[in-house]
């Protein structure tokens, strides 16, 4: 058996979890109660009481669909699949589009999941430095340079996990550029807009501003909810439905509740209610 690169961070973490009595590993805030969603709406709990706990519908929950695309701009239901987190959607993601000795690029420092999925697919794998010495400021002069023909995806984290910088118009022209001169994908991890608090808007999603765009979310972060295990992609829809044919390996579905939770927290009403602006 080949030597499986485990992932290192999250190794780490399990080996205290639930142990600690002050987590200074994790990225997210303290999470919600179902009291503090719910609150006193006695009509949204029995709602939520009475769903049969059958198998959701492989690509989701219409009403999730919908509510999601609504996010963002000139996307269709067509163009969300619904994943057990955004780390599933990594994950098939990669599976989905690259093979041994493909080159993907990815910016650095970012969420070492997808290096580590990188190499156990045997890519070959080119960081583009974030520089610590410029705010973190992204190397685009670098971006320029690395990407080649033989760039199959590029991989951004925006706002970026660890350091929280957000990509600079130009940064977001220079990334897209990069990946047309040679028909490259770009894998846009999304997970922290909405958590920015240097900005008081929150981080614009790259989907829509080049037709190779696929990006991801999740309840994990910005919604302080991660217990639901409710990440998306957002893609052209021909890439959903790519993707769905591995997802039918792994989850199969997300967890029924987990879609009926989030289809409901998710719409706009409710979002402006439970989670403040960014910069607040």
């Amino acid at each position: 058996m080949e030597q499986f690169q485990r992932f290192e961070l999250e190794w780490e973490m399990a080996q205290w979890d639930r142990m600690e009595t002050f987590n200074l590993s994790e990225s997210g805030i303290t999470p919600l109660t179902l009291q503090e969603l719910i609150g006193n709406d006695d009509e949204s709990l029995q709602k939520f009481l009475d769903i049969p706990l059958d198998y959701a519908g492989q690509r989701g929950s219409l009403a999730l669909r919908e509510t999601l695309s609504d996010m963002y701009s000139g996307a269709t239901q067509e163009n969300i699949l619904p994943v057990s987190g955004a780390a599933e959607a990594n994950y098939l993601v990669l599976n989905t589009f690259l093979n041994a000795g493909d080159q993907i690029v990815m910016t650095w420092p970012n969420y070492p999941q997808i290096w580590g999925i990188a190499k156990n697919l045997q890519l070959n794998i080119v960081k583009v430095n974030h520089m610590r010495d410029r705010n973190w400021a992204l190397d685009i002069q670098m971006m320029d340079e690395v990407v080649t023909e033989n760039t199959k995806l590029i991989a951004i984290c925006n706002p970026d996990n660890p350091t929280g910088y957000v990509l600079t118009r130009k940064e977001r022209e220079a990334i897209i550029n990069a990946a047309q001169k040679v028909d490259a994908w770009i894998l846009a991890d999304e997970v922290y807009a909405g958590s920015e608090i240097t900005n008081d808007t929150e981080t614009k999603s790259l989907f829509g501003e080049y037709d190779k765009v696929i990006t991801i979310n999740s309840l994990s972060k910005t919604y302080a909810i991660p217990g639901l295990r409710l990440g998306w992609i957002v893609a052209p829809h021909m890439v959903t439905s790519e993707i769905l044919k591995r997802k039918q390996y792994t989850t199969i579905t997300t967890s029924t509740l987990s879609d009926r939770l989030a289809a409901h927290f998710l719409q706009e009403r409710n979002r402006q209610k439970y989670w403040p602006e960014p910069g607040l």
